[in-house]
């Protein structure tokens, strides 16, 4: 019995210090991939400058959105399970509320399964057209979102003016003058 318990802790000891080297090459790999620039950062959303990608969606009240509705809107991407993205909402429907151009100048996507977004939808559907789908979708991999809340504000000519996960990104450019609708 002796010597099997000698061969558990031996074989105990031996994954440690192969988890310990394992961890250790992780590590510099991930210091020299830092020092040569190779490791790029994690995009959340599509940065300023960059166009909308093609895509079309039904809206929950039935009305087409493609890349082509965007221009001039405010776009909220927003998952019923984070925790910010909640912290979030009361803020963006206030905005959304008193946005120029009202609801069809906003596009809410709510990401998630059905029986998560029901609620954001119904808090959301009074001031802006909401799409739902799945993390991924679409909308998500036309507009560069890997991550919550992401809220873009797409110019005339379809490109972003403004991305980010607060409301600032949004706010300050809105207060120029907004174009005929």
């Amino acid at each position: 019995m002796k010597l099997v318990w000698t061969a558990i802790v031996l074989l105990a000891a031996l994954g440690m210090l192969n988890l310990l080297l394992a961890l250790g090459i992780i590590r510099r790999l991930r210091e020299q991939a830092d020092a040569t620039g190779q490791r790029a950062p994690r995009r959340l959303r599509l940065e300023v400058g960059e166009r909308v990608g093609e895509f079309s969606a039904v809206s929950t009240g039935g009305a087409p959105v493609s890349r082509s509705s965007l221009h001039g809107s405010v776009v909220a991407v927003l998952s019923a399970t984070c925790a910010p993205c909640k912290a979030l909402l009361p803020d963006f429907l206030e905005f959304a509320a008193a946005f120029p151009g009202g609801a069809g100048r906003i596009l809410a996507v709510a990401t998630g399964e059905a029986a998560e977004v029901a609620e954001l939808i119904e808090q959301l559907e009074p001031v802006a057209r909401v799409v739902t789908e799945r993390m991924g979708g679409p909308v998500c991999a036309a507009l560069g979102v890997s991550g919550f809340p992401s809220l873009l504000l797409v110019g005339d000519d379809g490109t972003v003016e403004s991305s980010g996960g607060s409301m600032d990104v949004v706010r300050a450019p809105v207060a120029r003058p907004v174009a005929a609708l």
